[in-house]
């Protein structure tokens, strides 16, 4: 396992997005091994952002890394959770979730995510779909918090004691103060990325830029790595300067998509559902990690 890095600043019980820019974020060229990059960035206790959306463009293989490498008692930030985080918690790499949705799509729950919350494993930080974006949006800002008119007059404020009520300066106004998400590291798959770090995403943002903005490390993975000239040509959605590992991985979103190479296997992940219902996680993860090395 990896030393822990240091924890982030606190002031007034919100944490304060302190991270400090590294030389090496500007090298020309920043390929790495998947094993080596989740080995740099990853320890125990991590606060691990992964991007994507449900079934689409899902950091799979790096989440399959991560189950490989053992590491434990992450806080897994998903906005909207599938398969990738549901390994993680099969596996027992996760203590706590944030997300808004965890679920496999239109093939259902997520299986072992709704037995480790049944049986106390993991521990649930209630989240929305503002929570989360707001969040990291501070963290980008440089800010410890960002202010909204969301939850007010909701028990939203009540399941989550760190969000406060703070007046404006200019008016009567009262908002929600929603503090700084800062991820210890942030994955996010690509569907094109030069070795400096520039990557196409082609679809379904979500919240991804934000996700490499705001964290300290960055992972980017990638269908195919190429010319910098064809990742311009097709448009950059995150830029090199917020990429710390770029990692050549082909079908590394499998079984979601990535739009236009593949589409969801849905047909797998019905086989994996049914797999957790009869008590064969352990059995199909095995498979799986070896099919996904």
């Amino acid at each position: 396992m990896n030393e822990q890095s240091p924890s982030p600043t606190r002031g007034g019980g919100a944490i304060t997005a302190a991270r400090t820019p590294r030389d090496g974020r500007w090298r020309a060229d920043k390929r790495r091994s998947l094993h080596d990059a989740i080995a740099a960035s990853v320890h125990d206790g991590a606060m691990l952002a992964l991007g994507g959306m449900a079934l689409y463009r899902s950091p799979v293989a790096a989440a399959a890394e991560i189950v490989r490498q053992g590491y434990k008692q992450l806080t897994l930030l998903d906005y909207v959770a599938g398969f990738e985080g549901d390994i993680l918690v099969g596996a027992g790499c996760v203590a706590s979730v944030r997300s808004c949705y965890f679920g496999l799509d239109v093939v259902g729950l997520a299986p072992m995510y709704r037995s480790a919350v049944e049986q106390g494993r993991v521990t649930v930080i209630e989240e929305t779909e503002a929570t989360v974006a707001y969040g990291l949006r501070a963290a980008r800002a440089g800010i410890d918090f960002m202010p909204a008119r969301t939850f007010s007059g909701t028990d939203m404020l009540s399941v989550r004691p760190d969000l406060a009520l703070v007046g404006s300066p200019y008016s009567d106004d009262v908002y929600v103060a929603i503090p700084a998400l800062v991820p210890d590291v942030a994955i996010v798959h690509a569907w094109l990325a030069d070795a400096a770090g520039n990557a196409v995403l082609r679809s379904e943002y979500c919240l991804d830029v934000d996700l490499a903005a705001a964290a300290r490390t960055t992972i980017v993975t990638a269908e195919r790595i190429v010319a910098t000239e064809e990742v311009t040509a097709h448009g950059v959605d995150i830029i090199a300067p917020h990429v710390d590992h770029v990692v050549a991985v082909p079908q590394g979103a499998w079984p979601s998509s990535c739009y236009p190479d593949y589409r969801a296997d849905l047909g797998f992940l019905m086989d994996y559902a049914d797999a957790c219902r009869e008590q064969r996680f352990a059995e199909f993860l095995h498979t799986f990690l070896a099919r996904a090395s």
